[in-house]
C-alpha cells in the first residue's frame, strides 16, 4: 500500500473525522514526546510524517482566511448575514482533499 493509499483511506471518513483524527495524533504525538524524536530522524521521514499535518492546517487556516474576508464584505452590505460566510469553510475543505492526496510526497 502506498502512501497516497493511506491518506485517501484516512480521508475517505470525511473531513470532521480527518481533522479530529489529527487532532488526537498530534496529541498522542505530543504527549508521549514521539514528536520530539521524530526530529531527530533524517528528513525523509520527518517530512512525510509532517505533511499531511501541515496542508491540513494550511487549507483550514486558508478556508477561514477566505470566510473572514467574505465576512468582511457582507458587513459592508448585509451585516446580518456576516454568519453565513462560515458556510464558504466546508465548500473550501471539501475541495483540497484530492489536492492532499495528489501532492502527498511519497506514493
Amino acid at each position: 500500500m502506498g502512501w497516497s493509499d493511506i491518506v485517501k483511506t484516512s480521508m475517505s471518513s470525511g473531513i470532521v473525522a480527518t481533522y479530529w483524527s489529527l487532532a488526537k495524533t498530534a496529541w498522542i504525538y505530543i504527549r508521549s514526546g514521539t514528536l520530539f524524536d521524530l526530529m531527530t530522524l533524517r528528513k525523509g521521514p520527518i517530512i512525510a510524517a509532517l505533511y499531511p499535518v501541515g496542508f491540513l492546517i494550511l487549507q483550514l487556516l486558508f478556508a477561514l482566511l477566505v470566510a473572514y474576508g467574505i465576512a468582511q464584505l457582507i458587513e459592508l452590505a448585509l451585516p446580518y448575514l456576516m454568519p453565513f460566510a462560515l458556510l464558504i469553510i466546508w465548500p473550501i475543505l471539501k475541495d483540497f482533499r484530492p489536492l492532499i492526496i495528489a501532492y502527498s510526497p511519497i506514493t
